[in-house]
């Protein structure tokens, strides 16, 4: 996933330099839509590869989980220009950690994943523009976060989501850089660092803090207001 990354920004850097200076201008008056896919990195806790599971301290059964620190992380955004130098956007990400099994004394295995979902608002700076061609920008603001423990697959008779599931959620904040590179009029690719500090209230899969940053290459669709 890295070497792709790092492939992505060399190649965007190449087509950088045959943008013309009018297109890099227009960018910098333009709205953005597009989509992110990277890396999601942990750099919280890690959840037991095994347990028991325990109702009022009677085991009731056990669980095995698969959860990796490092996943595919993919987003969907919105960037709103304000002004030459600042940008709103609103973004939704979602990343799949790995899977959860339970098992229960009567025999029954419920299977599932554990998924992080966060909606993004943030504001985000374009301080300077490198050779009229490359924007790097900072990012800061808010997000909301639900991580979910789902079941897929049950062999069970008697499934109860309100026993078999986990949800969690999480007010927090998130700072990112990153630069952006105009490659045609309406064209642009975004390569994107972000820090998520996430402690739940609430465990889950045993544990509360799931901090991560996210390393992401994008494409979005560049378009100027109506008014212009």
């Amino acid at each position: 996933m890295l070497r792709i990354l790092i492939t992505t920004l060399f190649i965007g850097l190449i087509l950088a330099t045959s943008v013309a200076s009018e297109e890099s201008d227009s960018f910098l008056q333009s709205h953005q839509a597009g989509a992110r896919v990277g890396a999601w990195i942990n750099l919280g806790d890690s959840p037991p590869e095994s347990g028991i599971i325990t109702v009022n301290d009677v085991a009731t059964g056990s669980y095995e989980t698969n959860i990796n620190d490092g996943a595919a992380y993919f987003e969907a955004f919105y960037g709103h220009r304000l002004s030459r130098h600042w940008m709103i956007e609103a973004a939704l990400g979602v990343v799949n950690r790995g899977s959860v099994t339970l098992g229960e004394t009567d025999g029954a295995t419920d299977i599932g994943n554990l998924s992080i979902y966060d909606l993004q608002a943030s504001a985000k700076y374009y301080p300077i523009r490198i050779g009229a061609r490359i924007h790097p920008y900072v990012q800061l603001g808010g997000t909301f976060i639900v991580g979910r423990r789902a079941v897929q697959f049950t062999n069970s008779s008697y499934y109860s989501s309100n026993w078999e599931e986990e949800n969690a959620y999480k007010f927090s904040w998130m700072a990112g850089t990153g630069i952006d590179i105009p490659v045609a009029t309406q064209i642009g690719l975004d390569f994107n660092v972000r820090y998520l500090p996430i402690k739940f209230g609430d465990k889950l899969v045993t544990i509360d803090n799931y901090d991560a940053l996210t390393v992401t290459a994008g494409v979005k669709y560049l378009f100027l207001p109506q008014d212009q």
